[in-house]
Parts: C-alpha cells; sequence; structure tokens
C-alpha cells in the first residue's frame, strides 16, 4: 500500500518488469531495483541475491498501483515514481519498525516473503529515504518517509 502526501514534482513512469517479474504480483509500496538493459530498455525487478549495500539500491524506485492502468500480469510493465516524494507504506520490515524514530535512514532489504521493503539502514547500507513518522507513532501503524528516487 502507498499514500501519496507530496509528490509536488514526481514523476510516474511505466517501465518494463525483468523476465523473472512477468505475471508475478508484487504489492504497490514495495521496491523494484534495475535488473538488467534488454534491446536498449531498462528492466526493473526483485534480484534473487540482495544486497542493501550494493550501488542498484540508489536506483531503487517504489511501485505504484492504478487500478486497471496496467495489468503486470499481461504486459509484464508497472509504474514506479520518481522524484521528491513523501508518502505512507506498510511495505517495511516488520523487524525494524521498532528503530523507525523520526530521522532514521532507510534503505531496501529483501523480505522473507521476497518483496524488496524499506528497513532501516545500518553501516554500509545505501540510505535512500528518511523517516517523517514511525509506524509506533502513525494511527494505522504506517510508516510516513521522504525520499528522491531518481
Amino acid at each position: 500500500m502507498l499514500k501519496e502526501r507530496r509528490t509536488k514534482h514526481v514523476g510516474y513512469r511505466g517501465v518494463k518488469l525483468a523476465d523473472l517479474e512477468t505475471g508475478v504480483e508484487l504489492p504497490d509500496g514495495s521496491l523494484v531495483v534495475p535488473m538488467a538493459v534488454v534491446a536498449g530498455e531498462e528492466t526493473y525487478g526483485v534480484p534473487e541475491v540482495f544486497s542493501s549495500d550494493a550501488p542498484y539500491v540508489n536506483l531503487a524506485k517504489p511501485l505504484f498501483s492504478e487500478s486497471g492502468r496496467f495489468d503486470t500480469m499481461v504486459t509484464g510493465k508497472t509504474v514506479v515514481l520518481e522524484g521528491p516524494i513523501e508518502f505512507e507504506t506498510d511495505m517495511f520490515i516488520a523487524a525494524d519498525e521498532a528503530a523507525m524514530l523520526a530521522g532514521a535512514g532507510l534503505t531496501v532489504k529483501k523480505d522473507a516473503d521476497n518483496t524488496l521493503k524499506f528497513g532501516v539502514a545500518a553501516g554500509a547500507n545505501v540510505v535512500v529515504a528518511h523517516v517523517v513518522i514511525g509506524p509506533a507513532d502513525h494511527s494505522d501503524g504506517r510508516l510516513v518517509l521522504t525520499g528522491l528516487f531518481k
């Protein structure tokens, strides 16, 4: 789930999913990273082996699903958000919830369900966003974050 809060300069871009992701339903608000360039077109997806320290984490993009806009199961395409944005989501690593305090750096982590979600950055992890309101302080238990998605 992704609920936009501040989106003045955000862009919505249709992207092709990597072959492994065609036919896979990725949840709204989860993330994808660049996987490969196929026929001059960059493809996005969820790599089998994922590292929060890898440079491709800087290029992670949140998914935006609009009912009826793209049928990912048939077309292998989806919509991602780009630019500066503040939004709330339930796509975060539950084990990191206690450390999600205002101002904390967030990275991208692969959850047990093979979905890329936001998690608290530590050590050499690439920071992609910051916590505005942590799940413990949100009335619906969601994470409110701000980030610049390139």
